[in-house]
């Protein structure tokens, strides 16, 4: 007998299932090949070049030469897409400079990032040195580099001898940085860029490098370390120029340094157990401690970092960064302010009388730049007008109260942005320098 009209409708929704499991594999299988073309293209790329054959891409990616072109007709349309996020990224530094007010910083922010975006991901560099053009969007951020270049030759700041093969020729140099930890490439990058930025300009000024952290060259243990100072005669210094003061700290994204502590029972993790560094925060103010020439303190910041560091080398479980930023501290020379102390050690001088004319007197001094640490010490400092530098590193906590990063002020301080970074956890650091 026939099957009844029950039985034909049950085989048929069984056969539509088994169909719409066939059809949702082969999508699947679709998307892994997708993938993996994409994958070993990339890597391939970035090694051998746009010459790579596309049957090689398609032998690591371990799927036939007819799926490769299935997905992408032309080897162009398959750099493009396997580049694609760079491209965007790309694009939206080449945007950001753009967008400046002041044309050198915009053209400054540029090479910065994708220097540093290079020594993250060498895709970066297959992508900006490759020679034929990949898409619209390639085009169009070119287009807007050439224009900002325009606009920072004609404020004076960049020379007009720099073509766009110049910017090309600093990231494929910027390839033999990729050696090392992801961190010391970075690193390395930042003072790549700053070299290099000081040759692209009119008048390139004498801001300090950024600092090696950690990079070294295979010959560097040829070489005798550097002394602190080396005494080269007298310096012609710029009329009215004098040594940088820098203020820094972490701060509370409603700008405090430290929460409200029991003055009956005082205790650092009560007070600023929420700015606990990352290691990659750490290491960037290890380097900025390191090319500090002297270190100014308060005494309470005082008393808090002499009962740490001083021995903080020697204590089981120290970290590298650790056990350098102890030494580097030890042999920092310093000057502690306070009219209760009765005396100091660790190289240290300490300073009885008034505090805004002692460092009105450093200030006048040669010698590399001071940090001067500590809230109340800061805001004399900061009233005073001798602050050049503030550096925030900015928590994303709120604590409603506490010690403030910035004091009070009389009249208005106008700054302009040098430097921006985020960290893990969330952490965004800002440096400023004063406009004089």
């Amino acid at each position: 007998m026939p099957p009844n009209v029950t039985e034909r409708r049950f085989r048929l929704a069984k056969l539509r299932g088994v169909t719409a499991q066939v059809t949702q594999k082969l999508r699947s299988d679709a998307g892994d090949n997708r993938r993996r073309i994409l994958a070993a293209a990339r890597v391939a790329f970035v090694r051998e070049g746009f010459d790579v054959p596309v049957r090689e891409i398609a032998r690591r990616a371990e799927v036939a030469v007819a799926t490769v072109y299935r997905r992408f007709p032309t080897k162009q349309a398959l750099f493009a897409e396997a580049f694609s996020a760079q491209l965007a990224m790309c694009s939206e530094i080449v945007e950001e400079g753009l967008a400046a007010a002041d044309p050198w910083h915009g053209f400054r922010h540029v090479i910065e990032k994708l220097t540093e975006a290079n020594a993250r991901d060498a895709g970066f560099r297959t992508l900006l040195t490759r020679a034929t053009d990949l898409s619209a969007d390639r085009r169009h951020t070119m287009r807007l580099l050439l224009e900002l270049m325009r606009r920072a030759k004609e404020a004076g700041e960049l020379r007009t001898d720099i073509v766009p093969e110049d910017i090309v020729l600093t990231i494929m140099a910027n390839e033999g940085l990729l050696a090392g930890s992801p961190g010391t490439r970075v690193a390395a990058s930042r003072r790549f860029a700053a070299l290099m930025l000081q040759s692209f300009r009119v008048n390139p000024d004498a801001a300090p490098l950024p600092r090696r952290s950690g990079y070294r060259c295979p010959c560097a243990d040829d070489f005798p370390a550097p002394p602190r100072s080396v005494s080269l005669g007298p310096r012609r210094r710029k009329a009215g120029a004098m040594r940088k003061l820098i203020y820094g700290m972490n701060v509370t994204l409603d700008g405090y340094i430290a929460a409200p502590g029991d003055p009956a029972h005082p205790s650092l993790d009560q007070e600023i157990g929420w700015s606990v560094p990352s290691e990659e925060l750490f290491q960037w103010w290890l380097d900025q401690e390191r090319a500090t020439s002297m270190s100014l303190y308060g005494r309470r910041l005082w008393e808090t970092m002499s009962a740490h560091w001083p021995t903080a080398d020697q204590r089981p479980g120290a970290t590298a960064a650790e056990i350098a930023f102890a030494r580097n501290w030890r042999d920092t020379p310093k000057v502690v302010f306070s009219s209760t102390l009765g005396a100091v050690g660790w190289n240290s001088r300490l300073v009885t009388g008034d505090a805004v004319a002692e460092i009105t007197r450093l200030k006048a001094e040669d010698g590399g730049p001071m940090e001067i640490a500590g809230a109340t010490l800061a805001a004399a400092a900061m009233r005073a007008g001798l602050i050049d530098e503030y550096a925030l590193a900015t928590y994303p906590v709120l604590i409603g109260g506490g010690t403030p990063f910035f004091t009070a002020l009389d009249s208005w301080v106008n700054l302009d942005l040098v430097e921006t970074r985020t960290f893990p956890g969330g952490v965004v650091l800002t440096r400023y320098e004063t406009r004089r």
